[in-house]
């Protein structure tokens, strides 16, 4: 379903719009919905974060950034296999071992508190290292506020990650780019295991903050021109180069990009040349035109893919 996001009804204010979930995109695509004075005409921004391998670092379960008291677990064979004690690549260690839960049941799980918010995207798992036991199958719960959980989910239902057929291989998985889950605590539910529930584990993706919301670089000139392209242009003084917020027209150039008309096939594209992640969009009039509302849409690979609603 597409959505359609209002805009300003004057001309030179900048509306900002969240977009969440986040997107990650290779191309933006702003299709005007209504218009003033019977023409498509705006300047846009966006904002993100140009790296999006930077959300597939681990978030300090191995290395012990995330301290042993943020794990817990729905119970613990005995003190030996404490929830603190499920660390990806944890050796033994004075009679202690890894993560293994008191029963084997769909019911148990292993809890790591990341103490603030995360946009999570992958994980790892791990069996017991001096034993085979290991968990084969699991899925995954997370919250955003340590009291609402959400697992996640493909077609609608749980899914379920493969995951251990040996106690000490490690096991990735990378989230499809359709899940956004942004995580204050995440859980694993083991769901199929070998001998025992035993595992140790890590969890990936990137601190919610700052830099996830900077400019992209539309109106500072990061984002060349050949990055820019629209579906037709009003005359060669009102091209997608001149999209750019906050752009001042000159020598009766710019000032806006305008569309030769105003039906609702017309588009403006960015190319960011990358799989950027994308949370927000700023939109403007031209300086003697008003836009009111315009949506967009986004395709993560090359020319040619198909492009998704957002």
């Amino acid at each position: 379903m597409e959505k359609v996001f209002s805009g300003k009804t004057d001309r030179n204010n900048v509306i900002t719009h969240s977009l969440k979930p986040h997107i990650d995109a290779r191309f933006i695509r702003f299709h005007p919905r209504t218009h003033n004075l019977n023409i498509h005409c705006f300047r846009v921004e966006l904002y993100g974060r140009r790296n999006v391998k930077k959300c597939l670092m681990p978030v300090g379960v191995e290395d012990g950034r995330i301290p042993d008291e943020a794990f817990t677990a729905s119970s613990s064979a005995n003190a030996k296999y404490l929830p603190y004690r499920g660390k990806l690549n944890l050796l033994p260690s004075g009679g202690k071992y890894c993560w293994a839960a008191k029963q084997n049941n769909a019911n148990q799980w292993l809890q790591g508190n990341l103490g603030r918010l995360f946009n999570v995207r992958g994980v790892a798992t791990q069996g017991r290292h001096d034993s085979d036991q290991w968990v084969t199958s699991f899925s995954l719960s997370y919250t955003a506020n340590d009291f609402n959980w959400v697992f996640i989910k493909e077609n609608s239902q749980v899914k379920t990650y493969l995951a251990n057929s040996h106690r000490t291989t490690v096991v990735k998985h990378v989230f499809s780019p359709d899940v956004r889950a942004f995580a204050r605590s995440v859980r694993f539910h083991p769901k199929g295991w070998k001998n025992h529930i035993s595992m140790r584990v890590e969890i990936y993706g990137c601190k919610e903050d700052r830099s996830c919301f900077l400019p992209l670089g539309m109106e500072i000139g990061h984002l060349s021109d050949n990055a820019l392209s629209a579906s037709t242009s009003y005359t060669a003084k009102r091209i997608p180069q001149f999209s750019r917020l906050n752009k001042i027209p000159s020598s009766g150039k710019g000032g806006a990009w305008w569309s030769r008309t105003n039906n609702a096939n017309e588009w403006l594209q960015v190319t960011f040349g990358r799989e950027t992640t994308v949370t927000k969009v700023a939109t403007q009039g031209r300086a003697s035109e008003k836009k009111k509302r315009f949506s967009i849409k986004h395709v993560r690979m090359r020319i040619g893919s198909t492009f998704q609603s957002s």
